[in-house]
């Protein structure tokens, strides 16, 4: 026994590890009803797959969700998607295992493994690693673009440029913000990390790997570029307006060929063009701070103790302050672009920094320990306040908000995927069972079907329009209770209520489930 330890220790540990993170997440897809996204990302991957259309949903690669609808496309059997989200637990247990190896083969085993640790109990990477969503495929495929873009640097190997085509390929057929990530952190990376200059022939190549990584992902479809839509919105039809008026001839024979001349990766550069677009129309633009401040309340105090901590402890040591520096450049790329570009201020659009800085702080965790029995201390007690403040989150990872908003305060501050995304219907019907009211008036912000949990109610569920997301399903209960009033947290915000006297703060009862304010 002894023996077999000695052997095989970090993979045992590391089989430990990663089957904790995958019976939290899984325990939470279990528990948590679809979330506002997952039923059109759903339907989308199904459109993918099955019929090969990419024109409904003009804003996000098809890449991730085909590969979590493949299950469904196959003919498996199953309830809520739930082999869905089976296939997005799969890629964040990827995701653990390219961090630890990564990390091990740099710094060794031992830091490999709290790498590990840091990662697997990261509520935000708990959260969505359970959703049918593009947001964990995209975490996964841009830390292994990135970790390839260093070898490159390092090493223009065939072998490398191979795998940083694939990886990058990869990373940008499941999210369309990835290019400026990418950019910008390929920029700094080749500024301080490069040790020769890459080839012209290695650069292409890397380019024409990608291009046919994205194209295979639209199955090697032809289509034309702008879409034959009616949007007055649409930069197409801004630009076409433009054009008629102006009588600009080149104009209008350029918009002429991309709305009729079928192109390789025609869909995806209509996604490029649209997904922009989006962020430009916005007329209520976030305070540049704001996805700043978010991270910052959605990431555990202990991982940013440790962070810190890594950057002070190595700013003497240049081999380490090499590395670790290496390591930041993505995570202030990241957050730094969604600042500047005015990116709507949800973590789960930045979700790709926890990785580095789960490697950065697990070097913190080395650095520290070196200041003997106080050290070994302060990080015993950090690694403990972090796992018990994620384990105390089960099953609503999505909702975790760290000690600085404490918990009855959250739903005063965040909305939306940072805390509520339609994921407690489960709750809110347990909730009933247990107060038996005689009527509840529910003001949900999900598409998911709440029939299916008992809250049968007087108007269709699941509906796209706003209008009837923010209205009130009236819920008959076969009791003889108070009638209540249930707003989730997003409508709360999202739909005024908050500004109606008799939704204030101060009315609310109780939260259910983190997310849903009863009145």
């Amino acid at each position: 026994m002894n023996a077999f330890w000695h052997n095989h220790k970090w993979g045992v540990t590391f089989v430990a590890i990663a089957a904790l993170f995958v019976v939290l997440s899984l325990g939470s897809a279990l528990r948590e009803s679809l979330t506002y996204d997952e039923i059109l990302h759903s339907q989308e991957g199904l459109n993918h797959l099955l019929k090969q259309m990419f024109t409904v949903d003009p804003y996000n690669p098809p890449l991730t969700r085909e590969l979590q609808m493949l299950p469904v496309a196959l003919g498996v059997s199953t309830e809520r998607l739930f082999a869905s989200r089976l296939v997005a637990v799969f890629l964040g247990v990827l995701l653990l295992l390219s961090v630890y190896v990564t990390t091990r083969k740099h710094f060794g085993a031992g830091v490999g493994l709290l790498a590990l640790l840091l990662l697997a109990f990261e509520p935000n990477i708990v959260a969505h690693s359970h959703y049918v969503t593009p947001d964990i495929g995209t975490a996964l495929f841009f830390f292994l673009a990135y970790i390839a873009l260093l070898g490159f640097l390092e090493h223009a190997s065939v072998g490398r440029v191979i795998w940083l085509g694939i990886s990058l390929g990869m990373a940008l057929a499941s999210r369309v913000f990835v290019i400026p990530y990418f950019i910008a952190s390929a920029a700094v990376a080749g500024l301080f990390g490069r040790k020769s200059s890459p080839r012209i022939a290695h650069i292409a190549a890397i380019v024409l790997i990608g291009f046919l990584v994205v194209w295979a992902a639209y199955f090697f479809r032809m289509d034309v570029v702008i879409a034959k839509r009616e949007d007055a919105a649409r930069i197409s039809a801004k630009l076409k307006n433009s054009a008629m008026a102006q009588r600009y001839p080149i104009l209008q024979y350029g918009l002429y060929v991309l709305e009729s001349q079928p192109l390789p990766l025609g869909n995806y550069l209509a996604t490029v063009k649209n997904s922009f677009l989006r962020g430009m129309q916005n007329t209520s633009k976030p305070a540049w701070y704001e996805m700043i401040v978010n991270v910052l309340l959605k990431t555990p105090i202990p991982l940013l103790f440790l962070t810190a901590g890594a950057l002070w402890r190595v700013k003497r040591e240049k081999t380490e302050r090499a590395r670790i520096l290496t390591l930041l450049i993505p995570v202030v790329a990241i957050v730094g672009t969604a600042v500047v570009t005015g990116m709507e201020p949800r973590v789960r659009y930045v979700l790709g920094i926890y990785p580095f800085l789960a490697i950065i702080a697990a070097v913190g965790v080395g650095k520290i320990r070196e200041r003997g029995i106080w050290g070994k201390t302060i990080i015993a007690m950090l690694l403990i306040w972090y796992v018990v403040g994620t384990l105390v989150q089960y099953p609503h990872f999505i909702s975790y908000a760290n000690e600085l908003l404490p918990r009855e305060k959250r739903y005063l501050y965040l909305t939306d995927s940072n805390i509520d995304w339609g994921q407690s219907l489960p709750d809110m019907a347990a909730y009933i069972q247990k107060i038996k009211p005689s009527h509840v008036s529910f003001s949900y912000f999900g598409r998911d079907n709440g029939n299916d949990y008992g809250l049968v109610s007087n108007r269709q569920w699941g509906s796209y329009t706003f209008e009837d997301i923010c209205a009130f399903h009236e819920i008959a209960l076969p009791y003889n209770g108070e009638r209540l009033a249930a707003i989730s947290v997003s409508n709360w915000h999202g739909c005024g209520y908050s500004k109606e006297p008799q939704f204030a703060k101060e009315n609310v009862r109780e939260v259910v489930g983190d997310s849903i304010l009863i009145f």
